[in-house]
């Protein structure tokens, strides 16, 4: 199974390509009126701890991971994005970086077998984002060569 990530501004770029864009938070933005999956969003303890300082960034990623293991039956969960098209796009707002969870639900998709990629994020600048490096040259290559 293959799975791109994204935020909401890239949307309508993938929708081209038909994929089917599925939110993965509580409260998507009020233009967003397509697929949501309010489940894999971080509970809101763990968004309010974070953004409180009551939770560390570590702490945060551990205990989203935990939740989403909690969804053990993964053939249920891809089923059910399955029922949805052929090509899935799980959206959620934020840039690419360590604590959003669309990037820790990437990670864990791909622990349990699934193939995701950030869409519009080249191999590079993954890498710096991800170690907390970037400069201003990285570039995003909107067509990167990735299956459509």
């Amino acid at each position: 199974m293959r799975f791109k990530t994204c935020s909401y501004k890239s949307i309508n770029i993938l929708e081209k390509y038909s994929f089917v864009p599925i939110s993965i938070e509580a409260n998507p933005p009020k233009s967003y009126t397509g697929v949501t999956l309010p489940e894999l969003a971080p509970l809101p303890f763990l968004i309010k701890g974070l953004q409180n300082g009551t939770i560390s960034k570590n702490l945060f990623r551990m205990l989203y991971i935990k939740q989403l293991d909690r969804c053990n039956d993964m053939s249920n969960l891809i089923l059910k994005l399955l029922s949805y098209g052929g090509k899935i796009c799980l959206v959620s707002s934020g840039g690419y970086n360590e604590l959003n969870h669309r990037v820790i639900l990437g990670e864990w998709l791909k622990r349990n077998g699934c193939h995701c990629k950030e869409y519009g994020v080249n191999k590079k600048r993954r890498n710096e984002e991800m170690s907390g490096n970037t400069d201003n040259k990285t570039s995003i290559h909107l067509f990167p060569n990735w299956d459509f």
